[in-house]
């Protein structure tokens, strides 16, 4: 079965006389190589009009003038069956130049896994040794290119330094760093599978490509390679985090409840990671109904993070359902003050508590702020009711 990744590759580039140099892209095998033959590939022109092109022998594209159009280009690579996938790239060209670009080829799958994952896997130092003067010299001008903002210009270093060593993997990393930065998470997430496809020993990579597809709500396949990641480095204590947050949304809440446990175990876990954590128990224990379990959790994360309003939102919730109205009523206002709409549930929580103490003046006032702050939420029509009920008690 084929599999297509898709990017969104905003390229920038002039005409031809407004070009200080032609603009290119150069093609990249999985385990770092530059292919030994010519790629034959479909382009697809803003108007419709497809052509069939070739790479020279290594890989290389340079856009003639003519298909310098503005609008949006589809370029597809079909796979070879043996070392890369089928692969789609999108671009739209603007009037900048930017020289050249890195595109990388989809590593052949088994299972959802690359075929092509190196059994022998080096030392970052091994590799770093190989890196040549020519490499390490592009190298460092794209930091310095990346440093000053000039992005563009450290997208064609870090292209430079890749043709001269493909297998360069502190320019693959720092180059998914900076689309990340740019976020352009699909350009980030060629290259940090371009780097794993190396070495998945060098954990950066790998990490930052579980995190993408965490925040890409790919929970499945965030689940795998945080399980991959945490196999070779157990002591990435942060990782388990986001690693319980994936395994959350696929349900499998119990290993959620190890992982963040054993995070938890790690005295040098930072105060930012240890409230997360704390944070992501209490609500895996509010789940199972362990409420004063849970508070106790998120009166930890409160008190690392005390102006965070997710935690004493559901510290709220917890002392709620714990009948300690007084403290439910206090973290809950308190959450309001710091997030605002963003925590509009707040306002309907304190007007179920007001509700709860016969206190319907307050209730009152809680109900219409929730409906001011969200009147389009699923469960408006019920609030409106209570509100409407509320008025007719107090003769309104």
């Amino acid at each position: 079965m084929k599999t297509f990744v898709l990017f969104c590759l905003l390229l920038v580039c002039g005409t031809a006389a407004e070009a200080q140099t032609p603009f290119s892209v150069q093609f990249f095998l999985p385990g770092g190589a530059l292919p030994a033959q010519k790629l034959r590939f479909t382009l697809t022109l803003p108007d419709g009009q497809a052509e069939i092109l070739f790479t020279d022998a290594n890989g290389k594209f340079s856009f003639p003038s003519h298909l310098n159009s503005q609008g949006e280009y589809r370029l597809v690579v079909e796979s070879d069956k043996r070392s890369f996938d089928a692969t789609i790239f999108r671009f739209r060209f603007s009037r900048a130049s930017i020289g050249q670009i890195p595109l990388f080829l989809q590593p052949l799958k088994v299972e959802g896994l690359p075929r092509n994952m190196p059994k022998a896997r080096l030392e970052l130092a091994e590799y770093e040794a190989k890196v040549s003067a020519d490499a390490r010299a592009a190298y460092d001008q794209a930091m310095k290119f990346a440093a000053e903002g000039k992005n563009n210009e450290a997208i064609g270093e870090f292209t430079r330094a890749l043709i001269s060593s493909p297998q360069h993997l502190r320019a693959l990393n720092e180059l998914g760093m900076l689309y990340l930065k740019l976020n352009r998470q699909n350009e980030a997430v060629s290259v940090f599978t371009q780097a794993i496809s190396l070495n998945s020993l060098f954990h950066p990579p790998l990490l930052n490509l579980a995190v993408i597809y965490l925040r890409q709500q790919n929970f499945t396949e965030a689940v795998r390679l945080f399980n991959l990641l945490l196999a070779d480095h157990p002591t990435l204590s942060s990782a388990r985090i986001s690693y319980a947050e994936a395994l959350s949304a696929t349900q499998q809440w119990d290993e959620a409840e190890v992982q963040l446990r054993e995070a938890l175990k790690d005295p040098s876990l930072g105060g930012v990671d240890r409230a997360r954590a704390h944070l992501r128990l209490g609500l895996k224990l509010n789940r199972d109904e362990r409420f004063v379990a849970a508070a106790a959790e998120l009166e930890k994360s409160v008190g690392l993070s005390p102006d965070s309003a997710a935690p004493r939102f559901y510290l709220g919730a917890a002392f709620m359902q714990l009948n300690k109205f007084p403290e439910a009523e206090r973290e809950l206002l308190k959450a309001y003050q710091l997030g605002g709409k963003a925590v509009a549930s707040a306002q309907l929580l304190l007007g179920q508590l007001y509700q709860q103490q016969q206190k319907l003046e307050p209730a009152l006032k809680a109900f219409e702020q929730f409906l001011s702050d969200m009147p389009t939420a699923s469960n408006a029509p019920q609030v409106r009711k209570a509100v409407e009920d509320l008025k007719a008690a107090l003769k309104k």
